[in-house]
């Protein structure tokens, strides 16, 4: 089991799993976000690597002007005959549409997505067996009873071409009395049982791992007379992982079986660092599955620590864009060349920002700038969604520490900046605050709870880093960042 949980720390939400041979591979969702759809590498559960990304080419996906936390939405990954498999939901524009793409290598390339004609619903997942393939996927009932239900399909597919074969069978809806929200349904067989394993409660505090077995694909399903078998909804607000859920099984080489599992690390009832990956151990008694035996929740949270400088940074597998490519963006000797796209980091569009995840509770940051254009304004971002930042603005001799709140900026601090092309932004993270400096002298604090899911809404988790906005393509060169881990 992993040394310490979260196994991948930050905004790194709806996991899945699979095996081939002795390397486990993870897929995660990554909504507005590019590039799309990460895939992890581990031969221990404990140490993952990334290794490329199932959806590299955002003009597949059509990410302009998408709204925040639309989407790429809870991807299933899977191995079979040489082939790996990701499936996934696009969320956006009035149109919900779920893909398949293909690899022989999940460092890429990644095939053009086929488009599953008649998928209604999201959150797919594949399952072969004898020869045939099934898409599993969960959807709003219609002229349902109550808010929040939902049920789970069923159908055969042809992967090749997307096309839905057969007889379509509904095989679940809840595992609890008007449970709500059934999401992330995958399907796997073990000694003569098909399993359906899913999540239900919504994403938040209710969020729970169900599970239903068959001796037939297409069910009936009977439910797991330990329902739900994980969740934390039951421990209090004060225990600091909450929101456990969104379930994937995978078999080791050895015969164990182990679980990846959503989670949030919670300060004061409010999580920012977004719905984090966790891992867990499986075992069996009598046909069901006992997650976290003898304990019953997660256990073992603690932070690793991360100390980084990168001068010059560079467009690693660890930069995020929004809503797009990294077209704004060049790398040079001194460093990465931004130029404005003439969208605000604020607004609906791709501005010129490269963003990271942030990964603890407590972290210091800076970012370094030479050659910045006089008329254009940089700054140092975190954000949670285009309505929720926290965010030192730098420009016309002004520095300005803006906490944007249900789209509404509010300025916290200001401070005269000599006029000049170099600048360093410096930020301290924690729970208490957000504070900004460009000299000596701290800014006042910042409140970080715009930054949290509970205030802002959405899917996805704080991500911080530089930007340059002003009359398209004036610009400024990123020269260097430092992120530092910080013990409470």
């Amino acid at each position: 089991m992993p040394a310490a949980n979260p196994v991948l720390p930050g905004f790194f939400p709806d996991p899945s799993i699979c095996r081939v041979g002795d390397t486990y591979y993870l897929a995660n969702s990554t909504f507005e976000y590019a590039p799309g759809l990460p895939v992890h590498a581990s031969r221990d559960l404990q140490d993952w690597k990334l290794v490329g990304f199932a959806a590299d080419q955002d003009d597949r996906f059509e990410f302009d002007r998408m709204a925040d936390s639309d989407g790429l939405y809870a991807p299933t990954i899977r191995f079979h005959d040489g082939l790996f498999y990701v499936v996934c939901t696009r969320v956006g524009k009035g149109i919900d549409a779920s893909f398949i793409v293909t690899a022989t290598d999940p460092a890429g390339p990644w095939s053009e997505p086929v488009w599953v004609k008649g998928s209604r619903g999201f959150d797919p997942s594949l399952f072969f067996h004898d020869g045939r393939v099934y898409w599993c996927a969960t959807r709003a009932v219609e002229d349902s009873r109550y808010f929040g239900e939902c049920e789970v399909w069923v159908r055969e597919i042809d992967p090749a071409t997307g096309e839905l074969l057969g007889e379509e069978t509904v095989i679940w809806t809840a595992a609890n009395r008007d449970g709500t929200w059934c999401e992330g349904p995958r399907l796997f067989e073990r000694n003569g049982w098909f399993y359906v394993l899913t999540a239900e409660g919504g994403t938040f505090r209710d969020h729970a791992v169900v599970i239903g077995r068959s001796r037939s694909i297409t069910g009936p399903y009977e439910n797991c007379p330990r329902n739900p078998v994980l969740t934390h909804r039951h421990l209090g607000r004060e225990f600091p992982v909450q929101n456990v859920g969104h379930p994937d099984f995978v078999e080791g080489a050895d015969g164990s079986w182990s679980a990846v599992v959503l989670a949030v690390r919670t300060v004061d009832d409010r999580h920012v660092l977004g719905r984090e990956t966790f891992v867990t151990d499986v075992e069996w008694e009598d046909d069901w599955p006992v997650l976290a035996a003898g304990v019953g929740h997660l256990d073992d949270v603690r932070e690793r620590p991360v100390h980084l400088d990168e001068h010059p940074p560079r467009l690693g597998t660890d930069v995020l864009t929004i809503r797009g490519g990294a077209g704004f963006v060049k790398e040079s000797d001194d460093g990465l060349v931004l130029r404005s796209t003439g969208e605000d980091v604020t607004g609906a569009g791709s501005p010129a920002a490269v963003l990271y995840r942030l990964v603890h509770l407590r972290a210091g940051v800076a970012v370094s700038f030479d050659d910045v254009d006089p008329r254009a304004r940089v700054g140092l971002l975190f954000r949670q969604s285009g309505a929720f930042s926290v965010r030192l603005e730098v420009g016309e001799g002004r520095a300005r520490v803006l906490v944007r709140r249900a789209g509404d900026d509010t300025e916290v601090d200001a401070w005269a900046v000599e006029d000049g092309a170099s600048l360093t932004i410096e930020a301290d993270f924690t729970p208490e605050g957000l504070r900004f400096r460009t000299g000596a002298d701290w800014s006042a604090p910042a409140a970080v709870d715009v930054l949290s899911s509970e205030e802002a809404g959405g899917f996805v988790g704080t991500v911080w880093g530089p930007y340059v906005e002003g009359t398209q393509g004036v610009g400024a060169t990123f020269v260097g960042r430092r992120y530092g881990s910080v013990d409470a």
